[in-house]
């Protein structure tokens, strides 16, 4: 998976290293609460949510995540078939992919740091 620092360095120049370091947790937390909350959704709101989850991952930099969501949400929208279990654990795992390195940035950009 590419590295999500370079986005990452991006937004700290705009943002700040405060506002993006709780962008990243917020991320982290709600895209997590997102997928949990997949498989219980009816089809149009598991649309809407890998919709949301494809351009926040994208924005965040997990762009291997972000593409993962695309694939899955043009199958939703063309079949309009639910989410499969083997969908889900393949969204779950590249997460955790992203969410891994999403982690190692922050602690190697400490509060007050740069990037």
């Amino acid at each position: 998976m590419p590295n999500p620092s370079a986005t990452l360095a991006q937004l700290v120049e705009v943002l700040g290293m405060e506002e993006v370091r709780s962008l990243v947790q917020l991320y982290l937390d709600h895209t997590a609460a997102e997928l949990q909350g997949l498989p219980a959704a009816p089809i149009d709101k598991q649309i809407l949510k890998v919709h949301a989850i494809k351009g926040s991952s994208s924005q965040i930099g997990a762009k291997l995540f972000s593409a993962q969501c695309r694939s899955v949400e043009m199958r939703l929208r063309e079949t309009r078939a639910p989410l499969t279990a083997d969908e889900l654990t393949a969204l779950q795992n590249e997460f955790a992919t992203a969410s891994d390195q999403l982690r190692d940035w922050l602690q190697k950009t400490p509060q007050g740091g740069s990037v």
